[in-house]
């Protein structure tokens, strides 16, 4: 099979976007609309334990978990005790994530270049993109963030590219399974 008969799906945070910090600043902003002040210095916690992120409700347990200790070993959590917790919460989560976008929302389309000054392209995906472009009939963002605010950050940069994000599914596999 050649490449230019397959279509390459990308994720967008961490692999096209670097998104960390707009992460925690969105979700900074939702706590403190929710639950009040955030104690200082959780950026490097939250920077250790993002990779057990996906979304919104899980930015709710990572800050919580930080909030109980800010010096967590994030390396010795697994994935199925970061879950549990987020189990314990259902409805905070469900109102952090709710918030979560809607504060998003309000970033973007009140503060819109403060908004993407918090989340760059990774330089090495814009310059490898026309090929990328010309190696593969398509080439798709699979994501579990929202469309709007990746078309968004993608047309800043000068990219037009489809997007299946937590509009469509918040199941990157379902997602995938969707394409042609």
């Amino acid at each position: 099979m050649r490449t230019r008969d397959c279509v390459l799906a990308l994720d967008f945070d961490g692999v096209v976007w670097d998104s960390i910090d707009e992460a925690f600043f969105i979700s900074c902003l939702t706590w403190e609309k929710l639950f009040g002040p955030l104690p200082a210095g959780l950026e490097p916690g939250f920077r250790a334990g993002r990779w057990l992120s996906r979304t919104a409700p899980d930015f709710y347990v990572l800050l919580r978990l930080l909030i109980e200790d800010p010096e967590r070993d994030f390396e010795s959590l697994s994935k199925d005790e970061f879950k549990a917790r987020l189990a314990q919460e259902p409805e905070a989560a469900h109102r952090f994530d709710v918030t979560f976008y809607a504060t998003r929302d309000e970033e973007r389309t009140t503060r819109p270049q403060h908004w993407l000054s918090l989340q760059p392209p990774y330089p090495h995906f814009v310059q490898v993109f026309p090929q990328l472009r010309e190696a593969f009939r398509d080439i798709v963002i699979t994501t579990t963030k929202d469309e709007a605010a990746v078309q968004f950050c993608l047309q800043s940069a000068g990219i037009d590219l489809r997007v299946l994000g937590k509009g469509f599914s918040r199941d990157k596999a379902e997602q995938v399974r969707h394409l042609p």
